[in-house]
């Protein structure tokens, strides 16, 4: 069986009915537990525009830098649809998440936690909550 392409129309109908299928899609996912008031209800996202490397003119989320606790550790990573990433972890997680801290940032941000926080690393983007990665979190939260 051989693979298909199917073709979408970069338009405004279009685009509505895929955000509509995704609110369904979501709305069956379990309740994620926040510290705050929950920031994934936002009014209106604000789209990046970028062309792709065929040249055809797109638009995205922006990238958010986020925090996701579960247990004992914490995952440090980014996206671009939060909603679509914490469903992604729950998928065989039998833990509880919960979303830390989420903001506005950059891959080369990402790393530099990454890099800073190494001596906490348990796997790839897993690293133990505690110590100075843990307090750098909690003052996130804070603010």
């Amino acid at each position: 069986m051989s693979a298909r392409r199917i073709e979408i129309k970069n338009d405004e109908e279009t685009m509505e009915k895929l955000r509509k299928m995704q609110d369904l899609i979501l709305s069956g996912l379990p309740e994620v537990q926040f510290n705050k008031p929950d920031p994934l209800q936002v009014s209106e996202p604000e789209y990046v525009e970028y062309t792709d490397r065929f040249g055809r003119h797109k638009k995205r989320l922006p990238n958010q830098l986020y925090f996701i606790k579960c247990g004992e550790f914490v995952k440090i990573g980014i996206t671009s649809d939060i909603r679509k990433r914490l469903g992604e972890i729950k998928n065989g997680n039998p833990h509880d998440l919960e979303l830390l801290h989420i903001t506005a940032g950059k891959r080369n941000e990402e790393r530099a936690l990454h890099i800073r926080f190494s001596k906490f690393r348990h796997r790839d983007e897993w690293f133990r909550f505690e110590g100075e990665l843990k307090a750098f979190i909690e003052d996130l939260t804070k603010a």
